[in-house]
C-alpha cells in the first residue's frame, strides 16, 4: 500500500494518476502489517520455522478501487488512467526515476494488468490474530499526503 504514496504528489495536484496496470487487482498489504508480522516471528521464530508466507491485504483492489476510496475519503473526483507500457515507462522517466527501474515497474504493472498479483492470504491475520487493514484504513490514516 505504501508505493501508492508515490503517486501522492500527482493526486493531491490533478486529483488523477495513471498506471499500466489496467483492470488488474492486487491484495495490497500495509508495511505496517508486514513490520508486524516480521515481529511476531522474530519474538517466536520457532513456530515459524521452514514455513513460508504471502503476505497480502484483505481483499483484491484495482486502481480504479484506489481512485474510488481516495475520491470519498478527499471529497473530490480522483480519476484512474490506463497507461500503455510505454506510456507508463515514459512518465516514471520524465518523473526522474532511472530508465532501467521505470522499464522494471511498467514491466510489474502489466503483470498486475495479465492477472499476475490477483491473489490474497490470511497469512497476516493467522500470524498477528488481527486483519490486515485494509486499502480504507490505509488512506485514511495517509489523507494528508494525498490532499
Amino acid at each position: 500500500m505504501q508505493n501508492v504514496l508515490a503517486l501522492a504528489p500527482a493526486i493531491a495536484a490533478t486529483s488523477g494518476f495513471g498506471s499500466a496496470a489496467g483492470k488488474g487487482r492486487a491484495g495490497l498489504v500495509d508495511a505496517r502489517d508486514v513490520g508486524a508480522v516480521a515481529a511476531e516471528i522474530a519474538v517466536s521464530p520457532a513456530s515459524h520455522a521452514g514455513k513460508a508466507y504471502w503476505l497480502s491485504g484483505p481483499e483484491l483492489i484495482s486502481n480504479y478501487d484506489v481512485a474510488a476510496v481516495l475520491s470519498e475519503l478527499l471529497g473530490r473526483a480522483v480519476t484512474y488512467t490506463e497507461l500503455s507500457f510505454e506510456e507508463n515507462r515514459d512518465a516514471m522517466i520524465r518523473a526522474g526515476v532511472p530508465a532501467a527501474i521505470a522499464e522494471m515497474n511498467a514491466q510489474a504493472f502489466s503483470l498486475t494488468a495479465d492477472g499476475d498479483a490477483e491473489w490474497v492470504t490470511d497469512d497476516v491475520t493467522a500470524i498477528l490474530g488481527r486483519p490486515a487493514r485494509s486499502f480504507g484504513q490505509f488512506a485514511a490514516d495517509y489523507a494528508t499526503a494525498f490532499s
